[in-house]
């Protein structure tokens, strides 16, 4: 069959494989979540977060690749992820490509929604600030009803010692599909120039993602 992962991918497979099969697959899992609840005041928060944050933990790997770890476990990790949120969704939204930024949206959403339930919550010991959450499905920039000026992945200031980073679950869907866009076109912008690094990388990502996990289990 097409557009499945498979060994040692071309470019063009590669490409074939995040434009058909990835794409397809997100739009599969995660928008049934995210058009059913987009309407109604509640309802989808945790899920689109934590699946679209799971699908950034693998392209992440395809990204980077095994980066010489041929350990299965160690082949999608959270620097993989938060590499591929700086270099790959920053071309969609600039907030991505702030380090704190990369780190606390993965921290907190990512980490959180999958481990804890929801996401986590930090204390900046330096200045005493204390960091919450917040998951909304507004736009990337609008003003509340209060007057507030929200803007997706931008800290602001709520009280004397809490801040508060603010995820839109609409925006973080349209950052993901765009981030294959922008993977897609540096494979083919490497490919025009002579250089293989991505693909070599997705490559021997993939070569490990099919080969099975050893175990002492039994059935």
């Amino acid at each position: 069959m097409g557009n499945q992962l498979k060994s040692s991918m071309t470019v063009e497979e590669a490409i074939g494989y995040l434009d058909k099969n990835l794409r397809r697959s997100i739009i599969n899992d995660v928008w049934p979540i995210l058009d059913r609840w987009r309407y109604h005041s509640e309802g989808g928060y945790f899920g689109v977060t934590r699946l679209v944050l799971c699908y950034v933990d693998y392209l992440g790997a395809l990204y980077c690749g095994t980066q010489g770890n041929n350990d299965p476990r160690h082949l999608a990790t959270s620097k993989k992820a938060k590499t591929y949120i700086r270099e790959v969704m920053s071309r969609a939204d600039p907030l991505y490509g702030e380090e704190d930024i990369a780190n606390l949206l993965y921290e907190m959403y990512r980490h959180g929604t999958v481990h804890l339930y929801e996401p986590k919550r930090f204390v900046d010991q330096t200045h005493s600030k204390c960091l919450q959450w917040y998951i909304n499905k507004y736009p990337r920039s609008c003003i509340s009803s209060d007057g507030r000026v929200w803007r997706h992945l931008k800290p602001f200031h709520h009280s004397a010692e809490q801040w508060v980073l603010p995820v839109s679950i609409v925006c973080l869907y349209e950052d993901l599909f765009a981030s294959i866009d922008v993977f897609i076109t540096m494979l083919r912008e490497e490919a025009v120039c002579g250089k293989d690094t991505l693909l070599k990388n997705f490559q021997s990502a993939a070569d490990l993602i099919l080969q099975p996990e050893e175990v002492h289990w039994t059935w």
